[in-house]
């Protein structure tokens, strides 16, 4: 461990004893939880106690679907006892969302996630998600919460970022950037400034960059951040001429304008951000190479990446 870095534990149940079953999570010293199941385990438990408190629901697709793959709602306990599980069920039934692969639930207490605590949540999860734009949201807006005390909003900010945290734990990054900021993020909703909320997302290591080219109006900026590679904003890239490099930049079309990126872009390898690149195939290992000229490949040789 290097340095003074802070340590932090994650209490992680299996429900099922299964890696691939519905999954608890929580934080010592909290009063919240996080559940993660799969579409097919929602309907056996519709009654658990806990999955029917008051809480926000993130209805997940195919995060690499070019169509509708998340909803972010909020569901207080209603009198027959149904809660946040619930109403997902009832989303379903009625024929929403039906591209629901898996279901995330951060749930509370009724007197822990109130209206305007589900309202604030709600609208700061769906901010943070659009902003990250790693899913297409079928929301349009959030429920805004109005004028909140500040209070409510500092505490509102450590609830975001522990489940930012939680989520990111577990692979799903849809509230994080491709690249993570060391600063504090204010998350502004409504109109006003009176209802900024201060988010922390889960740290994560970052390399140094590597170029596709040695002329700076040519080349293209790549980094791993965590554990994925990040292609950084304003990257040239070539004309597409493989079916593979055609396939990623239909993919990917309103990221880029031209020949240069809008946005940072993750992929699950340093090798699929080459051919996006290039356009066609390419050798990760000799394509990407850092400002004196050295190989990626000899980076991961030596163990340095």
């Amino acid at each position: 461990m290097k340095g003074n870095q802070q340590q932090l534990g994650l209490d992680l149940l299996l429900l099922e004893g299964r890696a691939d079953g519905p999954i608890h999570v929580q934080i010592p010293d909290t009063k919240y939880d996080l559940y993660l199941l799969h579409r097919t385990s929602l309907e056996e438990y519709r009654n658990h106690q806990k999955m029917n408190l008051s809480g926000i629901y993130f209805i997940l697709g195919d995060l690499e679907a070019e169509e509708d793959n998340l909803y972010i709602g909020q569901a207080a306990v209603r009198q027959n006892n149904g809660g946040c599980i619930k109403r997902v069920l009832e989303h379903i039934g009625n024929r929403k969302h039906l591209f629901c692969e898996r279901v995330v639930l951060l749930v509370a207490p009724p007197e822990d996630f109130g209206a305007t605590e589900l309202c604030l949540l709600e609208d700061t999860f769906i901010t943070l998600a659009r902003e990250a734009g790693r899913s297409r949201l079928s929301n349009k807006t959030g429920a805004y919460a109005g004028k909140v005390r500040e209070h409510l909003k500092n505490r509102m900010g450590v609830i975001v970022s522990n489940t930012r945290l939680m989520l990111a734990t577990m692979g799903i990054m849809i509230l994080e950037p491709p690249i993570p900021s060391s600063e504090q993020i204010d998350i502004t909703l409504g109109q006003g400034d009176d209802a900024k909320v201060d988010s922390h997302g889960p740290a994560r290591k970052v390399s140094r960059e590597f170029y596709s080219h040695k002329r700076p109006s040519q080349r293209a900026t790549l980094v791993r951040s965590g554990d994925e590679w990040v292609l950084k904003k304003g990257s040239y890239i070539g004309r597409a001429t493989g079916n593979r490099a055609v396939k990623l930049r239909n993919h990917y079309s309103n990221m880029f304008s031209d020949n240069t990126t809008s946005v940072d872009i993750a992929f699950k390898s340093p090798n699929l951000a080459g051919v996006f690149v290039a356009g066609n195939n390419t050798n990760a290992r000799v394509f990407w190479k850092d400002a004196d000229g050295r190989t990626l490949g000899e980076y991961q040789e030596n163990g340095e990446i």
